[in-house]
C-alpha cells in the first residue's frame, strides 16, 4: 500500500556526484482528468454551483506541463475539454466549460463515462492517471436497464483493477445524494486509493480541492551534469546544495552572481558546520546554476518528493498502523546517510483543530511515524521537515475507515442482517460471507451470506425471539492472491425488533466489536452534563468517571498511637534481652588439659 504526495513548495529533490554521471531519469507528467454529472438529477442537486467551482479551483492551479481533459456525461459521455496539456489556453477552455454546466438529460450512466475517460488505460507509457469525479453517484439507465448489475461491475470488478493500472479516482458527491449513490463513490475512491468527500457548504469544496492539489500536483525536476552543473526550473521555491568542507566552494547563479560563506544572502542562508558547509537558496533564478571552487563531492536537492506507505485511503487502522516516509526526486530515492542524517522528521495526527503528536524513528532509507489510536473519520498527516538551514512541512489528508459493519433490520416477522466489507487490498469477487447464529443454550446453525449488488451480503436471521448470538466470517483472497479470513467475536442482538430500528455493529480489521464505546459514551452523556467543561474533557472521561462506583464514606477509626514512655521501655527491654543471649551463647576460649606428674622419674644422666 503506497502513493506517492507531491509537496507543493519544498525543497530537495536528486543527489548528484561531480564527475559520476548523469541522472536523467524524467518524472512522467502530472495527467488529470475530470468527469462531472451533467444529468438533470445532479443539476437539481447542485443549486450552489459546487461542480463549477470545483473544476475552477483544480484547473486554475494546474502545472504548464501537466496534461488533462475535462468529461461530462448523462446517458451518454461528452468530451467537453480535449486531452492535452494544461497550458494558459487549456486552463481558460476548462474554466468556460465549468462555468456554463447544462442539463443533459434525466438518464445517468457514470459507468460509461469512467470507461471513456480512461480511453488508454491499455497504453505502456503513460503517466499514472488522476481522475476527479463529481456528481450524485446515481446510476439511471432508462427502462429495461439493469442497476443492480452495473453497480456490482463497478464496485466488484472495475474499481478493484484501477489500483494496480496506476489510476485513482478521487470522488465528490453533491448534497442530497443517496445513500446507496453515496456509498457508490465512497466505494470507487476507497478501493482505487483516491480522496472521497461529500459537500455541504463551498467551503467543502475548497478544502477538498487544496487536498487533491496536495496529492497529485506535479513540479519541475532539477537537471544535473556531470561537471557538477545542475538546472533550476521555474517555479523552483528553493533548492539547497551541499558538500563536504575542505575548499571555498562558490555557487555560480545563471545571471553570473556569485554566492559564498563570507557574502549574507538576502534570499537564503549560508551554514559552515565542523564537517560539512550547506547552503539553501530560496526563490532562485531558473537556468543553470554551478558549484566551485574544487569541492569533490557535492549533494544538490530541491523540490522534494514524498513516498508514503500504510496510508493508501481508506486506512484500516489496526494496532501496528505507521506511515513510512521516504524522500524521492526525480525517480530516484534520496539514499545519501549524510543528508538523511542532518534531517529532523517530526509527525503530528490533526483531526479538525487538535493536533496530536506522532513518535517518528529513522529507518533505512526513510522514517516511520506511529499511530498510537485511530478511529473511523477524517484526519490529515502533518509531516515537518527541518535541515540545517530550511524548514518546510507537508500536510496529507487521509480517512479511516474499519472494515466491516451489520445492520439488522427486520421485515414481518423475520430479521435480517445486512453484511458490508471494505478493505482497498481485498479482492471482492473471492469474498464468502458467512455467519453462525445461536440461541443459548442451543447449538450455533451457520448461515451463508447471499452477495447483493453494491459489495453488501444478505443473511437471514429467522424469527426466533429472544437473544441470538451472531459470529459473522468472511474468507476470500486478497488482491496479491493470498489468503484472507476474519471472524467477529459474538454479537448479542434481542429478537423482534421495535417497527423502523435498525440495530448496527462495526468491527474492526482483528473482528473487534467498535460500537461498544460509542454506547456507553451514549449512556454516561447525562452525567456528563452536571460536570464542568473544565473539568471534563473527552466523552472518554466522563465514560469513566461513571463507570467508577462512588467510593463509601471514611469511617472514624480509634486512636491507637503509643505513647513514647512505653515504646522507650520496650526498646530498653529488647536490647537488655539481646545482651543476655550474646552473653550466655558467647563462643569460649579453649583450654588445653594438664599433663599428669610422672611417679618413677628417670635419672639425670652423669
Amino acid at each position: 500500500m503506497r502513493f506517492r504526495v507531491k509537496k507543493l513548495a519544498l525543497s530537495i529533490v536528486s543527489i548528484t556526484l561531480i564527475g559520476l554521471g548523469t541522472m536523467s531519469n524524467q518524472a512522467l507528467a502530472l495527467d488529470v482528468r475530470i468527469v462531472v454529472d451533467l444529468s438533470e438529477t445532479a443539476h437539481s442537486a447542485d443549486a450552489d454551483g459546487f461542480r463549477s467551482q470545483l473544476i475552477k479551483e483544480v484547473v486554475n492551479f494546474l502545472p504548464d506541463d501537466a496534461n488533462g481533459s475535462v468529461w461530462g456525461y448523462s446517458g451518454t459521455t461528452l468530451r467537453m475539454v480535449n486531452h492535452g496539456a494544461t497550458d494558459r489556453m487549456w486552463r481558460q477552455v476548462a474554466d468556460i466549460h465549468g462555468r456554463h454546466l447544462s442539463v443533459r438529460g434525466k438518464q445517468s450512466n457514470p459507468s460509461t463515462a469512467l470507461r471513456n475517460a480512461l480511453f488508454d488505460l491499455d497504453s505502456v507509457d503513460r503517466a499514472p492517471i488522476e481522475l476527479i469525479w463529481v456528481g450524485s453517484g446515481q446510476i439511471n439507465l432508462g427502462p429495461g436497464g439493469d442497476i443492480g448489475k452495473v453497480r456490482d461491475e463497478l464496485v466488484n470488478e472495475f474499481a478493484p483493477t484501477l489500483k494496480t493500472q496506476r489510476v485513482r479516482i478521487h470522488s465528490l458527491t453533491l448534497p442530497g445524494a443517496n445513500e446507496p449513490d453515496r456509498q457508490l463513490m465512497q466505494q470507487m475512491a476507497d478501493s482505487s486509493g483516491g480522496l472521497f468527500r461529500q459537500a455541504s457548504s463551498p467551503e467543502d469544496v475548497s478544502r477538498y480541492a487544496q487536498d487533491l492539489l496536495r496529492l497529485v500536483r506535479a513540479h519541475g525536476e532539477a537537471l544535473v551534469d556531470p561537471r557538477g552543473r545542475f538546472q533550476i526550473g521555474p517555479g523552483t521555491e528553493r533548492f539547497t546544495a551541499m558538500w563536504r568542507l575542505g575548499a571555498e566552494a562558490q555557487l555560480r547563479a545563471p545571471n553570473g552572481e556569485m554566492f559564498s560563506r563570507d557574502r549574507p544572502l538576502a534570499n537564503g542562508r549560508w551554514l559552515l558546520a565542523q564537517d560539512y558547509e550547506m547552503a539553501t537558496i530560496n526563490d532562485p533564478e531558473p537556468g543553470w546554476w554551478e558549484a566551485q571552487g574544487g569541492a569533490v563531492k557535492v549533494g544538490v536537492w530541491s523540490e522534494l518528493e514524498f513516498l508514503v506507505q500504510g496510508l493508501t485511503s481508506p486506512v484500516v487502522p489496526t494496532d501496528e498502523t505507521s506511515a513510512f516516509i521516504q524522500l524521492f526526486s526525480n525517480g530516484q530515492k534520496v539514499s545519501s546517510p549524510e543528508f538523511l542524517d542532518l534531517l529532523d522528521v517530526r509527525a503530528w495526527l490533526v483531526e479538525g483543530g487538535d493536533k496530536e503528536p506522532l513518535p517518528v524513528e529513522r529507518e533505512d532509507g526513510g522514517f516511520r511515524a506511529y499511530f498510537v489510536h485511530l478511529d473511523d473519520g477524517a484526519f490529515e498527516l502533518e509531516v515537518a521537515v527541518i535541515g540545517p538551514t530550511f524548514a518546510e512541512r507537508m500536510v496529507f489528508p487521509f480517512v479511516t475507515k474499519n472494515p466491516m459493519r451489520v445492520d439488522i433490520k427486520s421485515s414481518g416477522e423475520t430479521a435480517t442482517a445486512w453484511v458490508s466489507f471494505n478493505h482497498p487490498d481485498i479482492d471482492y469477487r473471492t469474498l464468502k460471507v458467512s455467519a453462525k447464529v445461536r440461541k443459548p443454550p442451543q447449538l450455533g446453525v451457520i448461515t451463508p451470506g447471499q452477495r447483493m449488488p453494491g459489495g453488501v451480503w444478505q443473511i437471514p436471521l429467522g424469527s426466533q425471539e429472544g437473544i441470538l448470538e451472531v459470529t459473522y466470517s468472511i474468507s476470500g483472497n486478497y488482491l496479491n492472491g493470498q489468503g484472507f479470513f476474519l471472524k467477529t467475536k459474538p454479537a448479542a442482538v434481542t429478537l423482534p425488533l421495535a417497527a423502523g430500528v435498525t440495530e448496527t455493529f462495526k468491527f474492526d480489521a482483528n473482528g473487534m466489536r467498535l460500537d461498544r464505546l460509542a454506547m456507553k459514551q451514549e449512556e454516561a452523556e447525562p452525567i456528563a452534563q452536571f460536570v464542568a467543561p473544565t473539568e471534563v474533557e473527552t466523552r472518554a472521561e466522563a465514560q469513566a468517571q461513571a463507570e467508577i462506583a462512588p467510593m463509601p464514606e471514611p469511617v472514624a477509626q480509634p486512636n491507637l498511637s503509643l505513647p513514647l514512655w512505653f515504646a522507650g521501655a520496650m526498646s530498653g527491654l529488647n536490647l537488655f534481652l539481646f545482651a543476655f543471649l550474646w552473653w550466655f551463647m558467647r563462643p569460649k576460649s579453649l583450654e588445653l588439659p594438664e599433663l599428669p606428674t610422672p611417679t618413677n622419674p628417670e635419672p639425670e644422666p652423669a
